[in-house]
């Protein structure tokens, strides 16, 4: 006997590493992810998605300056989602500004 499918949890978390991007090249890079996720495989995931993307957008919209954070986007099964904005230390700025060399 098949098992049934597991149920459809709708928990996601997105979390986006800018490095020094202002407000607008950011929130141009998210409405391209956004429409990257048109080829997520359900509607519900996808809404998940969209939801995210668009909190994150008007979110980071607000912030004047370039930007070096981390933005967590989380949400629970509820479908409440939230946005957090973590500032980088000055070493972690470093490191993300300083390159890989190979």
């Amino acid at each position: 006997m098949a098992k049934a499918a597991a149920p459809f949890k709708s928990e996601l978390l997105v979390l986006v590493l800018c490095g020094g991007l202002d407000a607008g090249e950011l929130v141009s890079v998210i409405e391209g992810l956004k429409n990257s996720s048109k080829s997520i495989g359900t509607h519900k995931r996808r809404e998940l998605y969209w939801q995210a993307y668009t909190k994150l957008s008007s979110k980071v919209s607000s912030i004047e300056g370039k930007i070096h954070s981390f933005i967590k986007y989380s949400s629970s099964e509820d479908g409440e989602g939230q946005v957090e904005i973590v500032e980088l230390t000055k070493r972690q700025r470093g490191l993300v500004g300083g390159g890989c060399e190979i």
